[in-house]
């Protein structure tokens, strides 16, 4: 029990010492391993850093890696890109998980296991569709290429490829 209040008071160190840093400041593992009093790279240290980002997120700031020296705290222009990141390792993940079911050996499944079976995979392809569409759609929209953007309607109806009684929502 006191090493679980222990962690968490470290954590909540590391969450107060980046809130009070401006945006794109460098702390290094250093650095940080003095204010969570425990030994760089350690697992101890690399679970107390990754649940202070997650408080940190939820405050409106994040750190992320500097391969081998420390942690920067990331502007604002980025979450965009963190967020992006993010939708890909879910896509990365979920076509895992389908693989998984598209393995399966079927053929030594009970009725009942293969009913379940099915069930599950017709909706990990809707699923899949879906994710597949909406991160299309996030990649667009991050890179400001989508058609319903306000900006680009504008310019579809300048340029005729998009018809004046035509709908955002449709």
């Amino acid at each position: 029990m006191s090493q679980e209040i222990e962690s968490v008071k470290k954590h909540e160190l590391l969450v107060n010492e980046v809130m009070g840093k401006e945006y794109g400041h460098f702390l290094s593992h250093q650095e940080i391993g003095e204010i969570i009093d425990e030994r760089v790279a350690s697992g101890k240290y690399y679970a107390i850093v990754k649940k202070a980002n997650k408080l940190l997120e939820h405050e409106g700031k994040m750190i992320e890696s500097i391969h081998g020296s420390g942690y920067r705290v990331v502007e604002p222009r980025e979450y965009v890109s963190h967020s992006l990141k993010k939708t890909k390792q879910s896509a990365r993940t979920l076509r895992k998980a389908k693989e998984i079911l598209d393995y399966a050996p079927v053929d030594d499944m009970t009725d009942e296991e293969r009913r379940r079976h099915t069930r599950v995979s017709d909706q990990m392809v809707i699923l899949e569709a879906q994710l597949t569409g909406g991160v299309t759609t996030v990649r667009r929209l991050a890179r400001k290429e989508h058609p319903l953007l306000p900006s680009n309607r504008i310019r579809g109806l300048e340029n005729g490829s998009i018809a004046p009684h035509q709908s955002a929502g449709v």
